[in-house]
C-alpha cells in the first residue's frame, strides 16, 4: 500500500514534469533561491561557491532536483521500500557533510516555496498539498535516520 493517494502521485508527477522539461533552469534558481534566503546556508556548506557560479551551482542544483525526481518516480510506482531506501542515502551522505534535521528541514521549506513560486497557477493548491506530504514524508525519513545512525 502506498502513502500517496492517485490524486496525489497525479499532481505530483504532472507538477515535477514541468520543473523537470527545464531542470537546469530550475537547479540554478532554486539554489539562488535557497542562498538569497538562507546565506547561512551558503556560508556553512558551500564557503567557496558563490551564487554567480552558475556553472557549479547549476550542477548541484541539477543533482539535488535530480534526487527528487528519482523520488517522486518511487512514489508514482507506489513503491515506498525505494522511497525510504533514496532517502536514506541522500540522508547519509549529507550526514557525511554535517548536514542535519534543520539543514533538511531549510532546504525542504525553501523547496516547496520555490515550486510554488515558480509553478504559479500550475501547483493547484493540492498540489501544494501533495508536494507538502512528500517533503514532510522527507522529513520523517530523514529524522528517523539520523536517529538510528545516532543510536549506532
Amino acid at each position: 500500500m502506498s502513502a500517496f493517494n492517485d490524486s496525489e502521485v497525479h499532481l505530483l508527477t504532472s507538477t515535477w514534469a514541468l520543473v523537470e522539461a527545464d531542470l537546469s533552469s530550475h537547479g540554478l534558481n532554486y539554489f539562488q533561491y535557497l542562498f538569497t534566503e538562507y546565506p547561512e546556508v551558503q556560508a556553512k556548506y558551500f564557503p567557496m561557491m558563490s551564487m554567480n557560479d552558475v556553472i557549479n551551482l547549476g550542477a548541484h542544483g541539477i543533482k539535488v532536483l535530480s534526487d527528487v525526481g528519482i523520488m517522486v518516480r518511487f512514489v508514482k510506482e507506489k513503491n515506498d521500500l525505494e522511497l525510504v531506501t533514496k532517502i536514506n542515502k541522500v540522508t547519509q551522505n549529507h550526514c557525511k557533510k554535517g548536514v542535519g534535521l534543520v539543514g533538511f528541514k531549510v532546504v525542504t521549506k525553501t523547496l516547496h516555496e520555490y515550486l510554488v513560486m515558480s509553478l504559479g497557477a500550475n501547483l493547484t493548491p493540492e498540489g501544494g498539498k501533495a508536494w507538502k506530504k512528500l517533503l514532510d514524508t522527507l522529513l520523517i525519513v530523514v529524522e528517523q535516520e539520523l536517529n538510528r545512525k545516532d543510536a549506532q
